[in-house]
């Protein structure tokens, strides 16, 4: 039998196949590499030789790992790819022969299609390139001739991506605002975009854990022009006391209704804060 090599190994079949039988002996075990029209779109199929289900009892087409030569995972795609991938992680002839690769080897050979769907949903929301950036033939064929592995992804699924990424990254400043040590300023801004459509943007601003002054985007709305002061709602301000002034203390009153919930709040979260009105006051 001639010496056939594949991707990532440097061994002739017959070495790959533990107890391979001979050529002249009829049980002799069917090995070949998983193939397109096999519809294997994950890229862990490479890692895996295909075992024709004539070799098995049960008939059914199985995946021998090429790096241990030991394991044997059912192939059937209603299986999916869950067992393949968790056998990798625990290989430990796998995890040597990542660690034998350089960085520039590693970024080759292992091309992981979640890490590139990501990237793609971050170009869509920071260059504001429209959905069907990622159908145009051009960008595609970029794509293609850095790796091989690529997916193209259509556009019903650049979608969710971005959505899930903001999902993601809005969790991820929720917990941050949270564990925040200090306090937070509001401050809103009237913005014009680049299709001269106007917008009121509220934005936070804080001093993080490591003592580094933050400011994130909350919120944001349409505004109608004109974008003038007249064009936002007046806004109630908190009276303080003067003395000079016979209402005063009216006023003070008649502001502090208003915000009573953020006095109750206050209360909560600020201990310097010690006279806080009670239901009946």
């Amino acid at each position: 039998m001639d010496e056939i090599f594949f991707y990532g190994m440097d061994l002739p079949i017959e070495e790959i196949v533990l107890d391979l039988p001979h050529e002249n002996d009829d049980s002799m075990t069917e090995v070949s590499e998983f193939t397109e029209f096999e519809h294997r779109r994950s890229h862990v199929w490479k890692k895996y030789f295909s075992i024709s289900p004539k070799s098995s009892i049960d008939n059914k087409l199985r995946a021998l790992c090429k790096h241990c030569k030991k394991a044997k995972l059912i192939a059937d795609s209603k299986y999916g790819t869950t067992n393949v991938k968790n056998h990798l992680e625990k290989c430990q002839a796998y995890q040597d022969y990542k660690r034998k690769l350089s960085p520039t080897q590693r970024s080759k050979a292992f091309f992981d299609q979640k890490i590139y769907r990501d990237l793609v949903a971050k170009a869509i929301i920071k260059h504001w390139y429209p959905f069907s950036w990622v159908e145009h033939e051009g960008n595609r064929a970029i794509h293609g001739y850095l790796s091989d592995d690529v997916k193209s992804i259509c556009r019903n699924t650049a979608k969710p991506d971005c959505v899930k990424l903001y999902t993601s990254l809005k969790n991820k400043l929720k917990d941050t605002l949270c564990n925040l040590p200090g306090r937070v300023c509001l401050t809103y801004d009237l913005w014009t975009s680049c299709q001269t459509e106007g917008y009121l943007c509220l934005t936070a601003h804080f001093v993080d854990v490591n003592w580094k002054l933050s400011s994130v985007v909350l919120n944001f709305c349409h505004m109608e022009p004109p974008h003038k002061q007249a064009g936002v709602k007046e806004t109630k301000a908190l009276w303080f006391d003067v003395p000079t002034r016979w209402n005063s203390t009216y006023k003070i009153l008649d502001r502090a209704i208003i915000y009573r919930d953020a006095f109750n709040k206050l209360n909560l979260v600020d201990k310097t804060y010690l006279h806080c009105p009670d239901a009946l006051e």
